[in-house]
């Protein structure tokens, strides 16, 4: 985790926006399961889904996904002076590590809990607790409620729609 947040820092350190949220984004895809977050947010659809329906969700809710996390990582990225304190506690699934950020222009630490999960020899991020909020039940209460008033496909449309939308807006 500490690795993760030195790679964040030196991501802010990069001269332009395009090229912090390029690097921020190959983060994510290198250190984020994607899976473990899938089931954690789909607890009650991930395992009746088919594998290409899977693959289907995956491939439009990434971007949306790693769109939304850079969204709550630009306060941070660009400001220097970082202070990051680590926690880490065991859990039967993995670890949670709990890093306290202050910006030295603020006062306040923004906390950030990282739910770690084994994935082959490497611990991956399976989840974010940003400020209490964590993105899988923040997550999961959308999909319930679009999957079970509208259905699947109706899901991936609203996910194209919305990263179609924010990217348009930028």
């Amino acid at each position: 985790m500490q690795l993760f947040w030195k790679e964040v820092q030196r991501a802010a350190d990069l001269s332009s926006i395009a090229s912090r949220d390029a690097a921020v984004e190959q983060l994510f895809k290198e250190h984020f399961d994607f899976e473990g977050f899938y089931r954690r947010a789909l607890v009650d659809h991930w395992d009746q889904w088919s594998d290409q329906q899977k693959q289907d969700f995956s491939e439009t809710f990434q971007p949306r996904f790693i769109q939304q996390a850079l969204s709550k990582f630009h306060h941070l990225i660009g400001k220097h002076n970082i202070k990051i304190v680590h926690r880490s506690v065991q859990q039967p699934w993995g670890y949670i590590v709990s890093s306290s950020v202050r910006l030295a222009d603020e006062s306040n630490d923004i906390l950030v809990s990282s739910y770690l999960n084994r994935v082959g020899s490497r611990w991956k991020i399976m989840d974010l607790n940003i400020s209490g909020a964590l993105m899988s039940r923040n997550y999961r209460g959308q999909f319930n409620n679009i999957l079970r008033r509208f259905g699947y496909a109706d899901l991936l449309v609203r996910l194209r729609y919305s990263y179609n939308k924010e990217n348009n807006d930028a």
